[in-house]
Order: structure tokens, then sequence, then C-alpha cells
């Protein structure tokens, strides 16, 4: 007697989907870089360099931009299609062109969530200078404060950063970063002597001793190329 299969039985004889080859994904991607080329958005040396992470259209035009990286790169690939590093990017007006490049307009979305971490602490970072503060102060809505206190913080303990006492204290302001009290002497050196990782979880206190430090006269800044803030030695033998 036979009998009517259940309906959640597989089916033995039924073809099979096969996955994608790898052949396939080759070719594809091949395809994807050579729209993005031909467009005019990268060569294929800079995408392979760069990890599917484009430049800013007009960078290398003659037109003036930002030292930052987030907006150097402003554009992520991921399986295929090219999205905003960060959600803010939507509003500039070199998008528009992209898109009609592209035949859709690039958008941020979570699958770049890691790549706007990093690129919003580079945009710190890379604007955490004499030169360009203002210009960070300007565009903080493309980083976090966080990433300013990281900035300041380790720029004037390693001295990777040309700013002073001022600038520093304009940044941490313009970020929101409340002032607390002075610290004694011994502990704004301890800060400013001690490698910055001992002070990951606290690091909006340490970077206002530092600013304290320079503005008090208990520190200052070290003369040889890297070296940060040094204490000051009459303040210490005081």
């Amino acid at each position: 007697m036979n009998r009517k299969p259940h309906a959640d039985q597989l089916d033995l004889f039924a073809p099979v989907a096969r996955p994608r080859s790898l052949l396939d994904n080759v070719a594809a991607e091949a395809a994807f870089i050579a729209k993005l080329v031909g467009a005019g958005l990268c060569t294929w040396g800079q995408y392979a360099l760069n990890g599917g992470h484009l430049w800013h259209p007009q960078l290398g035009t003659g037109v003036q931009l930002s030292n930052s990286r987030l907006i150097k790169f402003p554009l992520q690939c991921h399986r295929q299609r090219v999205y905003l590093v960060h959600p803010g990017l939507q509003y500039d007006t070199w998008v528009s062109d992209v898109s009609s490049k592209l035949g859709y307009r690039p958008r941020y979305d979570a699958c770049v969530a890691g790549r706007r971490m990093t690129s919003e602490w580079h945009h710190a970072t890379d604007l955490c200078s004499k030169a360009h503060h203002a210009e960070l102060i300007a565009t903080l809505h493309f980083t976090r404060p966080e990433c300013v206190v990281d900035s300041v913080a380790s720029g004037l303990r390693y001295g990777w950063s040309d700013i002073d006492a001022k600038i520093a204290r304009k940044l941490l302001e313009a970020a929101g970063i409340a002032e607390p009290a002075i610290a004694e002497a011994d502990e704004i050196i301890h800060r400013a002597t001690t490698p910055e990782w001992h002070f990951r979880d606290d690091k909006p206190a340490t970077a206002w001793m530092h600013v304290h430090g320079l503005e008090t006269g208990v520190t200052k800044r070290g003369k040889k190329p890297g070296v940060g803030l040094v204490p000051v030695k009459e303040r210490i033998a005081a």
C-alpha cells in the first residue's frame, strides 16, 4: 500500500540548489570593481591597497580637503555595494554625483559600523593640532566626545600633537567634557609621566590634569621629539 509522503518529508530526488561557486564570487567582485573604476571612483590598485575604502571623489583634483581620514575616505565597499562610513556624510553635495555614477545613493548601514567607529577616532586625532583644531570643533558631529578626550590626553602625554593648553581646553570644553577641580601637583605629575593605558577608564580626568599641569606650571612640554609632558624641576624641588 502506497502511503502519501508527509509534507515535511524531504524529497531525495529534488534538485539541489548549488551554493555560489568561488569563481562566481570572484567574477562578481571583479565586475563590481570594474564599475567603480569606470565611474572614476578608484583605480584597481587603490581599491586593493585601501581594502575597498574609497577616496573622496575630489581628492587629487586640487580642491582643498580636510586632513581627516574620515573625510578623505568617506566610502566603504561591502558585498559589492558602496556605503557611507558615517551617516552625517549623506548631506554632502558630492554624494549626489556619486549616486548618479553608481545608479543608487550610498547610505550608512550597520554593516560598516566598525569602520564608522574607527573613522570617528581618526577624525579626532587627525584634527587635534594647532592648524586643524578649529575644524574639529566645527565638525564634532563626525566624532565622539571620548575620541576628543583620547586625542587630547594622548596628544599631550606623548607629544604627537602640537596643541597647547589653551587649544586643549577649547577642545575639551567644545566636546562637553566637564572640568574637575585641579588635582594635587603630585597626581598631575603622576598622570603626566605614567603610560596612558593605566588611566583608560578615567581619560577625562587625565586629559584635564594634563591641561591643568601646563596652566599651573607643574608640567611643561618636552623639547625632544616624541617627548610629551615633563615635570618642571623647580616645582618638584619646592
